[in-house]
C-alpha cells in the first residue's frame, strides 16, 4: 500500500492504464448525489490531475451498466441520477470509479480494445449478474473479448467476517453460483460467503484467463485501513477507479 492506494499486481503490470483502489484515508460521502471527496488533492494526483473528469454511477445494487461514450459527461459524477452498478468507458483520459465499504469493487481492463470498467459488485449485485453484464457491455458497445480482458478484484469483505443467512445462499444458488462459496457460521442458518470467490468464478465462466484475474484478500471488515459498513454501519465510502492514459 502506497499513500492510501492498493494497486492490482495485474493491472500494474499493463500499460496504457492508471488505476487504484483507495483506503479511508481517501474518505469519499455522498451529498445530494455528488460524491465529496476529503484529500481531493491527492486523488487529483492519483488521478493525474483528472479528479474533475471522474464519473462514478448511481449504485443500487443491480446488474445495470452505464456507458460513458460522449466526453462532455466527463465529470458529471453521478450523470444526473443515473442508477447502475458498472460504468464502462473507451475515453482516454476519463476516469470511472465505484464507491463501496464491504462491497467489492472489480476493476477491468481490455488491453486490445482499449475499454475499462469499474463494477460495485455486492452479493445482491453478483446474484443478479452485473459481472456478467459488463463483460457483455463491454463486447456489444466496443467489441472487447474475455481473452483479452485482465480483471482485478479489490479489497472487500472477506470469508473470515461476511455472515450471511439463507436467502443469501438462496440467492446464489438461483443464479448458478454453488454452495462452494460458503461454509458454515456456527449458527443454525448462517454461513460465511466468500463474495471474491463468487466474483472470479463469474468472470472465469465468461471467458476471462485465471492467469488475467488478481484478487485482492485484505478483508475491509477485518482491516481497519477501510470503512466497513459491517463493522460500524460506515456512511463513508472507498473509491476505486481506473483510467486509460490519456
Amino acid at each position: 500500500m502506497k499513500d492510501g492506494a492498493v494497486v492490482s499486481a495485474v493491472l500494474a503490470g499493463a500499460s496504457g492504464t492508471r488505476h487504484a483502489f483507495l483506503t479511508a484515508r481517501h474518505a469519499v460521502r455522498r451529498d445530494g448525489g455528488e460524491p465529496v471527496f476529503t484529500d481531493a488533492a491527492s486523488l487529483d494526483r492519483l488521478m493525474g490531475g483528472r479528479l474533475h473528469l471522474l464519473v462514478t454511477p448511481r449504485q443500487v445494487h443491480s446488474a445495470s451498466v452505464l456507458v460513458v461514450d460522449d466526453a462532455s459527461d466527463a465529470g458529471r459524477a453521478a450523470l444526473s441520477g443515473a442508477e447502475a452498478d458498472a460504468v464502462v468507458t473507451a475515453l482516454p483520459g476519463v476516469p470511472v470509479g465505484v464507491l463501496t465499504a464491504d462491497c467489492l469493487p472489480l476493476l477491468l481492463y481490455d488491453r486490445t480494445k482499449r475499454v475499462v470498467a469499474a463494477v460495485h459488485a455486492g452479493w445482491r449485485g453478483v446474484a443478479k449478474g452485473v459481472v456478467a453484464a459488463a463483460l457483455a457491455t463491454m463486447e456489444e458497445v466496443f467489441s472487447s473479448r474475455p481473452s483479452s480482458i485482465l480483471a482485478a478484484l479489490g479489497p472487500a469483505i472477506g470469508p473470515c467476517c461476511f455472515e450471511v443467512g439463507s436467502d443469501v445462499a438462496a440467492a446464489f444458488g438461483e443464479a448458478g453460483l454453488g454452495p462452494r462459496f460458503f461454509s458454515p457460521a456456527g449458527r443454525s442458518g448462517r454461513f460465511m460467503c466468500d463474495l471474491a470467490g463468487a466474483v472470479s468464478d463469474r468472470l472465469a465462466g465468461a471467458g476471462v484467463s485465471g492467469g488475467a484475474i488478481s484478487v485482492e484478500r485484505r478483508c475491509t471488515c477485518c482491516g481497519r485501513d477501510f470503512f466497513s459498513h459491517r463493522r460500524d454501519g460506515a456512511a463513508m465510502r472507498q473509491l476505486s477507479f481506473i483510467m486509460i492514459d490519456p
